[in-house]
């Protein structure tokens, strides 16, 4: 139970099993003054400064109120009002406390927004940043990049299916319908991979056609002329949303158009060589034969994946995505379709329907 929690309704028994000190609240509110009294660079040498600085300019004005009037006699009113001149003037005050109040406040304004900086000396350091990359919900990090774009896609009635094809040299497919088009990707692939066909197929559904995504080329020669063309361009669509033309360009000027830039600039922009190369083949900086040779090694080299954990409902689950599944137990609940027909669109046997509707409203897969 969270710190704060309210119960609007019924009673709640719990037991406690750590003091208050733990609680995530009282976490977080450490680490909120730990970070307060972390003290940047700058209000370092002003707190040091202002050691010497504040008692020197108050023997200065002291020694300027008392010294003229014990030294030649003037009038003590008059020298004494000079001295508080003086203190105004040169008060210390507002250039020892600029800097904390500067960092709290940056500190707290950040807070606000649910962004907690660890102190001031990272707070004064931000603006050296040239790129600030953010990760909150581990879409790079953990690999769920595809997950949200699969489902952006189902947003505008695009629904991608996923099933593990068994071989390393056929990314995926679509076919295209004006009420249900789909993309089907093979989940044996890398993510990276996956995401590039992702968006090739796109491609093929706003030309309003089906379309493959394979390893080998080859086959694009043999196609109609239009039909060539509109594979050139899905490749190229891929290519620069994943690879914009103008950040890949500045990139390249300092490199060479070789297999180990490849593997660089893939890293950079988190996609896989095959897409890097696919980019220096379209700028006729490598040739077919290289592209082809390159894109076969690197083949040989993905890790098979891994075999099925064994739990049928989450591979269910993964294979046709939660949009998909809520779409379809929505349908049947409103009875325009039977249970038999709810299985046939899940892929599953009529006996595994309950099961697999508690697993799934639950939050079990």
């Amino acid at each position: 139970m969270f710190a704060g929690t309210l119960n609007q309704n019924g009673e709640s028994q719990y037991r406690v099993t750590a003091s208050a000190s733990h609680s995530t609240l009282a976490r977080i509110i450490k680490a909120v003054h730990e970070a307060q009294s972390t003290r940047a660079p700058t209000q370092r040498f002003i707190d040091a400064f202002a050691r010497i600085y504040t008692p020197a300019v108050f023997a200065l004005a002291i020694g300027l109120a008392i010294l003229p009037p014990l030294a030649t006699g003037a009038d003590w009113l008059t020298w004494a009002y000079r001295a508080l001149v003086l203190l105004v003037i040169a008060c210390p005050c507002a250039l020892v406390l600029s800097t904390p109040i500067s960092v709290v406040s940056g500190m707290t304004a950040a807070a606000r927004r649910g962004i907690l900086v660890k102190g001031g000396l990272y707070m004064e350091q931000a603006y050296r940043l040239k790129v600030l990359a953010l990760d909150k919900t581990g879409t790079l990090t953990q690999g769920k990049a595809m997950e949200a774009w699969r489902d952006a896609f189902a947003q505008v009635g695009i629904y991608v299916f996923k099933d593990a094809f068994h071989t390393k040299t056929y990314f995926g497919f679509c076919l295209y319908d004006d009420e249900f088009p789909i993309i089907y990707v093979n989940n044996s692939c890398p993510k990276s991979r996956q995401i590039f066909t992702l968006f090739h197929e796109l491609g093929h559904l706003l030309f309003h056609t089906s379309g493959i995504d394979v390893l080998d080329d080859d086959f694009i020669k043999h196609l109609p002329e239009n039909e060539q063309k509109i594979e050139v361009i899905c490749n190229g669509l891929a290519a620069r949303l994943l690879v914009p033309d103008d950040v890949f360009d500045k990139l390249l000027k300092s490199r060479k158009a070789d297999r180990d830039t490849a593997a660089e600039l893939a890293a950079y922009f988190s996609v896989s060589r095959e897409v890097i190369y696919r980019k220096l083949l379209d700028r006729n900086l490598i040739d077919a034969a290289e592209y082809s040779a390159a894109a076969k090694l690197w083949e040989s080299q993905v890790k098979p994946a891994k075999e099925s954990s064994g739990n049928f409902y989450n591979s269910r689950y993964a294979y046709l995505g939660s949009r998909y599944i809520d779409l379809a137990f929505t349908r049947y609940y409103q009875q325009r379709f039977d249970e038999l027909q709810l299985a046939d669109y899940l892929n599953l046997k009529p006996k595994n329907l309950q099961t697999f509707a508690e697993k799934f409203a639950g939050g079990g897969l």
